[in-house]
């Protein structure tokens, strides 16, 4: 703080065994740190305290450099290049389409960039090095049902394609590919219509864009809201029952909701639900475990309308 007329340890965080090649500060008070094994730190406090951050690769980091405040780059051992766009807070890796050493990167602004290394190797970026520029992605629902997404790109350098994806319970989920169009500077436009999506509850989507070297990239997550019915529905599964089912209703909008079971002649044996519920989806597992065989009738109601469904109970 003296203008380096004298220098002060600080407690890195960082094992005695690791070296650290490079620091950059973005800001009077931002700046970033790398080594090895992927190492990278980052501090907010000009350097006071150091965090440690989550690093996408393994390998050895040698250079820094920043754009702007916000986008920087680091380089390292066998082609590894990382990408920030918050000041060094998370990183992502780029493909750079070459597996050795890179010594040293240098950036003028957001977009032109070089990079160096080992047998002569020198890189040139007028794109930020980012492989495809995604200027728009959006998903619409169709008349029947379908979702389609539509995206486009400004630019693409080396671009294998992009793989589509869905979210569901258990995560994201695989529905198709679309080939890219390998390196370009002209505009393109990409389509796909997912056929079967859930109806009644908004889907999320995001694209895997894929380079020929295999090195990868995800889009921002883009929703197709819910198609909700006229009026209230109710689906009991499985019907017949036997120790237990599901009851799953749609309603259209927010409303006092109450779900109730009776027998054949009218007598109340359950209330399932009756508090005030959203719009959308919902469902219900009940226990019928207790019930006589027989048939009975589950009956809906929100706000004015209600719905009727047949359940058939069997021992």
């Amino acid at each position: 703080t003296d203008a380096g007329v004298s220098w002060a340890p600080i407690n890195s965080g960082v094992s005695a065994g690791t070296d650290l090649k490079h620091v950059f500060f973005s800001t009077a008070n931002t700046g970033s740190i790398v080594g090895d094994g992927g190492t990278i730190l980052h501090t907010t406090d000009a350097g006071v305290s150091w965090t440690g951050i989550s690093s996408p690769t393994t390998r050895n980091l040698e250079r820094l450099s920043f754009g702007n405040a916000s986008n920087g780059w680091a380089v390292g051992d066998f082609g590894v290049i990382l990408y920030t766009t918050d000041a060094g807070s998370s990183w992502t890796q780029q493909g750079s389409g070459v597996t050795g050493q890179i010594r040293s990167v240098f950036f003028v602004d957001v977009l032109n960039g070089f990079a160096v290394g080992n047998s002569g190797l020198v890189l040139k970026t007028t794109n930020g090095g980012v492989p495809v520029e995604l200027t728009s992605f959006s998903a619409a629902r169709l008349s029947a049902g379908a979702v389609q997404l539509r995206w486009t790109t400004a630019t693409e350098e080396n671009n294998y394609g992009f793989e589509v994806q869905r979210e569901n319970a258990d995560g994201w989920q695989r529905l198709g590919f679309v080939g890219g169009s390998g390196s370009t500077t002209a505009a393109r436009e990409y389509r796909f219509t997912d056929e079967h999506p859930p109806a009644a509850a908004t889907v999320r989507y995001r694209l895997r864009q894929i380079d020929f070297d295999g090195s990868s990239e995800y889009s921002p997550v883009v929703e197709a809201a819910a198609v909700l019915p006229a009026e209230p529905e109710l689906h009991i599964y499985p019907n017949p029952a036997h120790s237990s089912t599901v009851l799953t209703f749609s309603i259209v909008e927010a409303a006092h909701v109450a779900l109730r079971v009776y027998t054949a002649d009218g007598r109340l044996i359950a209330t399932v639900h009756d508090a005030p519920l959203q719009a959308g989806t919902h469902t219900v597992p009940w226990n019928t475990a207790s019930l006589p065989a027989g048939v009975y009738h589950a009956i809906l109601e929100s706000g004015t309308q209600s719905h009727v469904q047949r359940l058939v109970v069997q021992k």
